[in-house]
């Protein structure tokens, strides 16, 4: 599954989080309905700060997503994304 819009829409990552040494990594899994529009994220590991948990998941919601195809119909899919914060 190809996420098409990512480069657009990259998560939020102040400089204010940044200086104050708010960084790490959250790893969401994202389900995909077949038009490629996100149905559900889950946080599959928190970085341990709410405001990077939030920023990935509206970034991975704002983006469209390519499904899985099978015998030519697009299916529900999953994806396991991970997004790193640092300065």
């Amino acid at each position: 599954m190809d996420r098409e819009s990512q480069p657009e829409n990259p998560p939020r990552y102040s400089r204010e989080w940044a200086r104050v040494g708010i960084q790490d990594e959250t790893i969401l899994i994202i389900h995909v309905k077949p038009g490629g529009k996100v149905d559900s994220v889950l946080v599959e590991q928190s970085s341990g700060y709410q405001v990077l948990d939030e920023s990935a998941e509206t970034a991975a919601r704002s983006w469209r997503y390519q499904p899985s195809v099978v015998n030519g119909e697009a299916l529900n899919s999953g994806v396991c994304v991970p997004f790193k914060f640092r300065p």
